[in-house]
């Protein structure tokens, strides 16, 4: 009777096994519905374009028979880039807007073309005569609204602006004449040296006092010592042509 027992645990298991293997590996059968379904679903995969070998296409190219188009332009997408509207474009109708001057001083810039520019924009915002005596320096600029629609004029014939410092500190035409010819006209302003000094010569004239452009003085310093290393170059170069010569000829 033990042993009979013994028997069955032994064997209860292994039946167990088989009957969860044959539970799980069943292999699941199709009808006559499941074929009719999947002959009428359509296969909408495109099918594969038949790479061509870049021989044959520069062979195509050198006989003529292809043409590249050179015409057809590429848009390429950056990841992570903003989407670009361009509607504003064709909103715009080709209209245009210059930009605002931005320089505040004017190297190439002469007194003439300051007092033509004074006197222009004096003749557009006062009278209507063309005076180009030295009154139209005496006209106030006390009305603010008049003083920047002035200045705005002169800034942008000339293309250089004036500080909002200065505006609130003119008070005649004089003033914004002096300022131009004194701050703007014939200077030198370099944004990557901000504390840099421009010194001009002719404001020491009679003085003693004298301006040297030691950046001039180094170019020219280096320029004679290249001509008269070339110069030593060439008369080494006589010297040992004219040894040569009078040992050949003894």
């Amino acid at each position: 009777m033990l042993s009979l027992r013994r028997s069955l645990q032994t064997i209860a298991p292994r039946l167990a096994l088989q009957q969860h293997r044959q539970l799980s590996s069943s292999i699941p059968r199709s009808n006559l519905f499941d074929f009719f379904r999947r002959a009428g679903v359509k296969d909408e995969s495109k099918p594969v374009p038949k790479q061509t070998k870049t021989k044959d296409v520069m062979k195509e190219l050198e006989s003529g028979e292809s043409e590249v188009v050179s015409d057809k332009r590429v848009k390429l997408r950056v990841l992570g880039a903003p989407p670009k509207d361009e509607s504003w474009e064709q909103e715009r109708n080709q209209f245009e807007v210059n930009a605002w001057p931005l320089k505040a001083t004017a190297p190439e810039l002469q007194e003439t073309q300051v007092t033509e520019a004074l006197q222009n924009a004096y003749n557009k915002h006062f009278t209507s005569s063309n005076d180009t005596s030295a009154s139209y320096l005496d006209q106030s600029l006390d009305d603010l609204n008049l003083r920047f629609s002035y200045t705005k004029e002169v800034s942008r014939e000339l293309s250089v602006i004036i500080p909002d410092a200065v505006l609130s500190k003119v008070q005649t035409i004089g003033d914004v004449y002096e300022y131009l010819t004194t701050k703007v006209a014939g200077r030198r302003y370099d944004e990557n040296q901000p504390e840099a000094i421009y010194l001009d010569p002719k404001e020491f004239e009679g003085l003693n006092i004298t301006i040297r452009d030691a950046i001039s003085e180094k170019r020219n310093k280096k320029l004679r010592f290249k001509e008269a290393l070339a110069g030593a170059r060439n008369a080494e170069k006589a010297r040992q042509e004219e040894l040569l010569q009078k040992a050949l000829n003894s």
